[in-house]
Formats: structure tokens, C-alpha cells, sequence
């Protein structure tokens, strides 16, 4: 009984320390992003791009989006024929990409990154390291998608209350890509 009742005062005690951070935590709505598969396959302009998240540190949430929703189709059928390719590649030749849910959603992927977003955005658009677990885009999205990135500041440090707002949005928004947290 002396175990179970630990259990349940732990389970209070990051229950009362989530309420706390919900309700002193502020989330900021930072900046809307707008970008093009071009624009990943073009390195130049991707390098600018990438240049926007000098300034980002801190905690963020960030999402990114078909900027329309009738590019589901051809984005899934683009990454359904990489996979396959990307499957039968050597180890050291193949790509980590984040898990594919297939769902009909125009979320791409939802995540967390604390302190250097630049360098998750930048695994993310594939000028990263090929070991990383993100979507790559520029390695297999078709040309003339839009995407749109929101960018969301937590005033938060604390990892649970962080996973658990990223959660939130995984569930509300059911992303393409990415694998949900457990908290």
C-alpha cells in the first residue's frame, strides 16, 4: 500500500505543478512563415530562409502546414514513392524520417524545440544531418507546394507542461507526420 500511495502523491504533485503552469504560462504567437518547395530546393534561398531563426531562442512550438489543402494528395503520393526508394537505400545513404501517419490532415508535423530552433527547422527542410529524425522535406516534397510554419513561444522551461501542450496539439490537429508524445 506504502508504494501506491507514493505513486498517487507523485501523480498530485506533476498534476498541481501542470495547473500551476497552465495557469502563469504564456504562449506567444511569434510569427507566421510562409515558404515554397523552391525554396528547399534551391540552397541559396534556403540558407536565407533559414537566416529568419538567428534570432529564436527559448521554448517553442511550432507547426507546419500545407498552405492548401489540395496538395494532400500530391504530397503523400510524393513521399509514399521516396519511402520506397528510401527503404532500400544503404544504411549510410538513407534517410530518418518521421514517422508517416497518413492521415488526410494539411498539418504536416507538429513539434518542440528548446533553445535552437534553427537547427530542428533545418532537419526539418533536409539540409540536416540524413541520421535525423525529421521530415526532409527537400529530399522528396514535388515542386509548387506552399507551406505555412507558425511559431509559438512558451514562457516555460518546464519539459512535462511543454510535452503535454505539444500533445494537445498533435491531438487537435493530427499531423501527417511525427509520432505523438506520451506524458
Amino acid at each position: 500500500m506504502f508504494e501506491l500511495q507514493t505513486v498517487l502523491d507523485e501523480r498530485r504533485s506533476t498534476l498541481d505543478t501542470l495547473m500551476t503552469e497552465l495557469l502563469v504560462s504564456e504562449i506567444i504567437e511569434k510569427e507566421e512563415l510562409y515558404f515554397d518547395s523552391d525554396t528547399l530546393l534551391n540552397e541559396a534561398l534556403c540558407h536565407t530562409f533559414l537566416s529568419r531563426f538567428d534570432k529564436y531562442y527559448g521554448v517553442f512550438i511550432y507547426k507546419i502546414k500545407l498552405a492548401d489543402n489540395k496538395d494532400i494528395v500530391k504530397v503523400k503520393e510524393s513521399f509514399k514513392k521516396f519511402q520506397q526508394s528510401n527503404k532500400i537505400l544503404r544504411n549510410i545513404d538513407k534517410r530518418n524520417i518521421s514517422k508517416f501517419n497518413d492521415t488526410e490532415s494539411d498539418v504536416l508535423y507538429v513539434g518542440i524545440k528548446s533553445h535552437k530552433l534553427k537547427i530542428r527547422i533545418k532537419q526539418h527542410l533536409g539540409i540536416g544531418p540524413s541520421k535525423s529524425w525529421a521530415l526532409h522535406l527537400n529530399h522528396w516534397i514535388p515542386r509548387g507546394v506552399r507551406f505555412k510554419m507558425t511559431i509559438y513561444q512558451i514562457d516555460s522551461e518546464n519539459t512535462e507542461f511543454v510535452n503535454f501542450l505539444e500533445q494537445g496539439f498533435w491531438d487537435r490537429l493530427n499531423p501527417m507526420f511525427g509520432r505523438r508524445k506520451e506524458v
